[in-house]
């Protein structure tokens, strides 16, 4: 059995694995164009496979933050689609993950909307885990209104400071200005960049900040408001893990009662709640100003991590 990345040729195999194992027609098996922005690395795909005579048993993907800026370092990964087929050698699937830590030594690996069971197991391993908080702000009609200040600057290129895992300028403009599908507006206020997608379910709209470089300002309700008045839109909404939850209240936004329903899938639009959850391998202990800190205190999750704002349909 090898152990190893996607080949080139071999995007038939993986398209076909995916899906008779993972999901009959799905977006990644059928979509060439999504699966290379989202995996290909210029000479294969970013997915480890347990493979022996061109029979893949298990595949785990992954996205690198360099898959959309090349320069930044050091290396943070996200986990994506692990799956396996019914004969799968026990014990395999965890080799995969092995591989890339071994492999590829990223300073983190993190991965979003896990289940239960894989959460025990990177539990076993010694990563953090939990659940992303979710905020929102509704619409304000003209019945009543936020007191008059500043509003959102529509901007073309963010202002990334540091931050883990890492982003940059030119990984924003790929990851979401240059997305091939979707489209993101990228919006600034104080000196904090939003990227934001508009989202439709053919009734209404709602408007979703799927990322955020900079620190928060406080009381920006009225230029959210005004953008749902531009945008027509009903609310909008952020899950965050990182950033504590007073900055997100000092900002205005509100955080989400268990008794609120705010749809987190969208393709198809399923009006239930479900919590985010997530995992993350934090690095040991890294220098930051002259001061030694744990990433675990600096590590930040958005909706647009690892591979959850992506097309499902098309």
């Amino acid at each position: 059995m090898e152990i190893r990345l996607v080949k080139k040729e071999e995007l038939g195999l993986l398209q076909q694995f995916l899906n008779d194992y993972w999901k009959k027609d799905h977006i990644l098996a059928t979509n060439k164009a999504l699966l290379d922005y989202q995996h290909f690395n210029g000479y294969g795909y970013n997915f480890v496979v347990g493979i022996e005579n061109g029979k893949i048993y298990t595949a785990l993907g992954f996205v690198p933050t360099q898959q959309y800026d090349p320069e930044i370092k050091p290396l943070d990964i996200w986990l994506c689609i692990w799956c396996k087929t019914p004969d799968c050698p026990k014990g395999l699937g965890t080799k995969l993950l092995d591989f890339l830590e071994e492999g590829l030594r990223p300073r983190t690996i993190g991965a979003v909307g896990i289940n239960d069971t894989i959460e025990q197991l990177y539990l076993k391993r010694g990563w953090v885990s939990g659940v992303a908080n979710h905020y929102y702000l509704p619409f304000v009609d003209f019945l009543a209104r936020w007191e008059e200040t500043e509003e959102m600057e529509r901007v073309h290129e963010a202002y990334v400071p540091e931050q883990i895992p890492a982003k940059s300028a030119i990984y924003v403009n790929t990851r979401y200005l240059l997305h091939p599908f979707y489209q993101y507006t990228l919006y600034s206020i104080r000196g904090c960049y939003f990227v934001v997608r508009k989202i439709n379910n053919g009734k209404a709209s709602i408007l979703r900040i799927v990322d955020i470089y900079g620190e928060l300002p406080e009381n920006i309700q009225y230029a959210f408001n005004r953008l749902l008045y531009i945008q027509n839109a009903q609310y909008i909404d952020c899950v965050n893990y990182g950033i504590p939850k007073e900055s997100f209240l000092r900002m205005g936004m509100l955080e989400k009662p268990d008794n609120l329903i705010i749809p987190n899938w969208t393709e198809p639009w399923v009006m239930e709640h479900k919590p985010v959850k997530f995992a993350y391998k934090p690095s040991t202990v890294e220098r930051v100003c002259g001061e030694e800190c744990w990433t675990i205190n600096r590590y930040r999750i958005f909706k647009a991590d690892a591979d959850q704002d992506r097309n499902s349909i098309l």
